[in-house]
């Protein structure tokens, strides 16, 4: 996806589920220019290179939302965030 002064204030939205076995913490590092929600409740900053930040996920289905403005340069790039640490091995699906 590119763009250009006609896509000036538009943004990216993502969402997905993450589903869990039972309570847990997790990290999750995702991109700049990014907002990260989970479970309506903001993850992290928007500062920098790449962001991290950490996020208590309920048993069952937690909602993942990403919101992302695009960069300055003519290219959109958007990936989704990773959980790069869990509190507990197989807890999360």
């Amino acid at each position: 996806m590119f763009a250009d002064a006609a896509d000036e204030g538009k943004l990216v939205y993502g969402v997905a589920t993450v589903k869990a076995k039972s309570p847990v913490t997790v990290k999750l590092q995702f991109g700049s220019n990014t907002l990260l929600y989970v479970n309506g409740k903001v993850v992290g900053t928007t500062l920098g290179r790449g962001q991290w930040g950490f996020a208590r996920l309920v048993e069952g289905d937690n909602k993942v939302e990403m919101v992302m403005l695009p960069a300055k340069r003519s290219e959109w790039r958007m990936s989704f965030p990773r959980i790069t640490w869990v509190e507990k091995a197989m807890v999360v699906e």
